[in-house]
C-alpha cells in the first residue's frame, strides 16, 4: 500500500510535467498526450493494488517495504517521472519510451510478489481468483513484450493486463461483505461467477492475441476473409459473451448479497481501513 502510493504521487508528477510542457488550449489530440504517460503510471498503482489485494485474500499479512527487492517496484514509475523530463510529450521518443516501460515495467513490479507467493508455505494459501489473476497477468505480460505494431496485440495487452486486476477486485469485494457485517454471497456463486470471469477473458484474449499475431489492425475497419482470422475472432466473441455474462451476474450478486439476513455486527468501517493500511 505504501509503494502504491508512492507511484500514485510519481503518476500525478508526470501529469503536471506534461500539462507544463504542453501549450496553448488544450484539444482532443493533446488531452491524449496530456494523459499517456500519466496513464501508463497508473496502470503501476493498479498493479500494487492488485498485489496488496492478493496477499489480504490469501489472509496474509503485507511485509513492509523496506527490502531492496520490495522497492524494486518504484524503479517503473521514477523511469516514467525521467521520461516526462526528457523528451516531449509529443515526441515519437516519448511514446515508444512509455510503450517499453509498459512492456518490460510491469514484470519488475510483479517480481517481489512472484519471489513471495513461490514459497510452499504460501503457494498452499492460493485461492482460486488469485490463481486466475496471476494467469491472465502472466499472458498479459507475454503479449506486452511482443507487441510489434499498431495491430489488436496491444489491445489483447491491455485487457489481460486489466482482466487480471478486476478479477482481483471483485474477489476483495466478496471478501469484504463479512468485515462489513453484509450478507456474504455463498461460495457456489463466488467460485462459479469468478470462474466464468477467468476463463471468458482467456478466451477473449486469447482470440485477440492471435488476431494481433495475424497482423489485424486496432481502431481500423477491417474486412475478415482468411479462415483462420474467422476463427481467432470467433474465439474471442465466445470469449467476450461469457465475460459479459460473469459480469452481469456479479452486479446481480452483489445486489441480492446485501438483502441478506445480516450474521454477524459490522466492523467499523475506519476501523477496517485503518487495520487494511
Amino acid at each position: 500500500m505504501v509503494n502504491a502510493s508512492r507511484t500514485l504521487l510519481l503518476t500525478l508528477t508526470v501529469f503536471v510535467i506534461t500539462l507544463l510542457q504542453l501549450k496553448g488550449p488544450l484539444d482532443a489530440g493533446q488531452f491524449e498526450i496530456l494523459f499517456w504517460g500519466g496513464g501508463h503510471l497508473m496502470q503501476f498503482v493498479y498493479l500494487l493494488l492488485m498485489q496488496y489485494a492478493w496477499f489480504k485474500l490469501m489472509r496474509l499479512d503485507e511485509k513492509t517495504n523496506s527490502s531492496l527487492l520490495d522497492n524494486l517496484v518504484l524503479l517503473p514509475p521514477l523511469a516514467g517521472v525521467l521520461i516526462s523530463v526528457l523528451y516531449a510529450p509529443a515526441s515519437d521518443e516519448y511514446r515508444q519510451a512509455f510503450t517499453l516501460l509498459m512492456q518490460y515495467g510491469s514484470p519488475l513490479v510483479l517480481i517481489p510478489s512472484v519471489v513471495r507467493l513461490s514459497h510452499k508455505s504460501v503457494l498452499r494459501k492460493m485461492t482460486l481468483p488469485v490463481s486466475l489473476s496471476l494467469a491472465l497477468m502472466a499472458v498479459g505480460i507475454v503479449l506486452g513484450i511482443m507487441i510489434s505494431g499498431n495491430n489488436v496485440m496491444v489491445t489483447a495487452h491491455y485487457h489481460a493486463t486489466n482482466a487480471a486486476i478486476s478479477i482481483t477486485f471483485m474477489a476483495l469485494a466478496y471478501h469484504l461483505y463479512s468485515k462489513f457485517g453484509l450478507g456474504e454471497p455463498s461460495q457456489r456463486w463466488q467460485h462459479l461467477q469468478l470462474k466464468l470471469y477467468g476463463i471468458g477473458m482467456l478466451l477473449y484474449i486469447g482470440g485477440m492475441g492471435w488476431s494481433g499475431w495475424l497482423n489485424i489492425p486496432r481502431k481500423s475497419p477491417v474486412t475478415i476473409t482468411e479462415l483462420p482470422e474467422t476463427i481467432a475472432m470467433g474465439i474471442m466473441g465466445i470469449g467476450g459473451l461469457i465475460a459479459v455474462v460473469a459480469t452481469l451476474t456479479f452486479f446481480l450478486v452483489n445486489i441480492v448479497a446485501p438483502t441478506r439476513s445480516q450474521k454477524k455486527s459490522p466492523q467499523p468501517i475506519e476501523q477496517h481501513f485503518n487495520e487494511a493500511a
